[in-house]
This record gives structure tokens, C-alpha cells and sequence, in this order.
């Protein structure tokens, strides 16, 4: 199955699913805050919790969606993210907030190895007739079948030129066994994607 990549939005303050807010842990402290969002775009993880400095804040976010501007206390902060209802951690990541400044943290890969990506959102507005539009992409870390195909053998000379192309791009997941010798991308890298397709990365 040919797996999409997140594009998450700029502006997803304006078009994105509202997660649900937590009330009843306030973390802000008058005219010490900053203002965080978080995107959920990590396509395998369950909905989530997300806490700061242990104190919840969102609960239940699901895939895809945004919540609206926070407002968190500036300086160092400790980032959670845990599957809902739970204890269980899937992130954790120490931040350091500016104070009347915009972030927007996004949970992205896959959750065996799910990461968060911390932006900083530029808030001045856009000369008159036009918009401010910011794409990140966020692509999947496991993607054994490059190419998408489904006839047999899924995995074939198509994928290998696949991962070249997106070596080629940038995208050092490619290079599966993280080799360094030319050259990077070989016949190893193709009985590594093997394995891995094998151990269930579509």
C-alpha cells in the first residue's frame, strides 16, 4: 500500500480538527507565555494525551488533528505525548519557549519511531490580497514497497530505483543499512528492505 506523506498546513489554526482542551490544569502564568499547538501526524499511533511539564493539556487528539493556539508558560519546558489514556510515553522532549512567541509541534513517523518536529510560526501579517502558507512534509519512516506496486514480487528492481530516487532527494532513510562505502545504496540495502517488508513495514 503506497503510504502518503503528511503535508501539515500553516494554517491549520483555521481548518484543521479542533482536540479536545483539557480545563482543569491551567500551566500558563500571566504575561510569562508562549503559544503551542500540536499537530497529530503520525498515521499508525492512537489517539493521544498530550502533557506539559506533566500537566495535561489536550486529551484524546486523534490522527490529523491540530489544536488551537495553548497558552504555556515560556522558558524550558518538558513535552509529553502519551497514548490516550495511558501512561505510556511515546515522546518525550525538552523545549525551550520564548515568551509572546508561536510554535507549532507536530508528531510525525510512524509510532515505532515517532518523533516530534518543533516550529516556530511566524504570526506578522501577510501584505493585503494575500495569505502566508507554510508545507512541511512529513513522510513516513517505513516504506519497503517504494514504488506501491501489489503484483507479485512486491518488492522488485522498480522499489531499488525507488530508493534511489529518494536518496537522491535527500531522504537518508533510503540507505536501509546506513552504509558509507560507494556505492551507498546497494544489493545490501535491497535484502534490507527485504527483511524489513518481511517484519511487516509496508
Amino acid at each position: 500500500m503506497t503510504q502518503k506523506p503528511i503535508l501539515a498546513l500553516a494554517m491549520l489554526a483555521a481548518v484543521a480538527i479542533t482536540a479536545c482542551s483539557d480545563d482543569n490544569n491551567d500551566v500558563t502564568a500571566p504575561g510569562t507565555t508562549a503559544q503551542l499547538r500540536v499537530v497529530h501526524a503520525s498515521p499508525d499511533a492512537p489517539n493521544v494525551d498530550v502533557l506539559v511539564d506533566n500537566a495535561s493539556v489536550l486529551t484524546n487528539v486523534a490522527y490529523k488533528a491540530a489544536s488551537d493556539y495553548l497558552p504555556v508558560p515560556s522558558g524550558s519546558r518538558n513535552l509529553k505525548v502519551r497514548a490516550a489514556g495511558t501512561t505510556t510515553v511515546v515522546i518525550d522532549q525538552d523545549a525551550t519557549l520564548t515568551q509572546s512567541t508561536y510554535y507549532t509541534v507536530l508528531a510525525t513517523g510512524r509510532v515505532a519511531s515517532i518523533a516530534p518536529v518543533v516550529l516556530t510560526d511566524d504570526q506578522t501579517n501577510p501584505a493585503s490580497g494575500n495569505v502566508r502558507l507554510r508545507l512541511v512534509f512529513t513522510p513516513p519512516t517505513c516504506y519497503a514497497n517504494c514504488d506501491g506496486s501489489t503484483i507479485v514480487p512486491v518488492l522488485n528492481v522498480n522499489d531499488f530505483t525507488c530508493f534511489l530516487n529518494r536518496y537522491a532527494a535527500g531522504q537518508s532513510y533510503a540507505n536501509c543499512d546506513a552504509s558509507t562505502i560507494a556505492p551507498v545504496l546497494n544489493v545490501n540495502d535491497f535484502v534490507c528492505f527485504n527483511n524489513r517488508f518481511a517484519a511487516g513495514c509496508p
